[in-house]
């Protein structure tokens, strides 16, 4: 724990080093001395940390993601679209 024994919710957006798909985890970590969250070291073995953001992030879409058609219509131009 850290001196202060506070923590934080936070969302670690990441990709492993083995693949390019990024990912992300909700989790509470430790406050360091200045306030900052504090990532274990076992936890960022293997990862490329991209960001940590404040409280529970709720993703649309993300790179990779596809926007698909929610509902194919043939006299449609324009469908309307949901994220998967």
């Amino acid at each position: 724990m850290s001196v202060h024994n506070q923590s934080q919710l936070v969302t670690v957006i990441y990709y492993e080093e083995a693949s390019l798909v990024i990912k992300h985890d909700v989790k509470s970590f430790d406050l360091g001395l200045g306030g900052r969250v504090v990532l274990p070291e076992s936890y960022k073995k293997g990862k490329s940390i991209i960001a940590v953001c404040e409280g529970k992030v709720n993703f649309l879409n993300k790179v990779g993601d596809r926007v698909l058609p929610a509902e194919q219509t043939d006299n449609t131009e324009f469908a309307e679209l949901s994220f998967h």
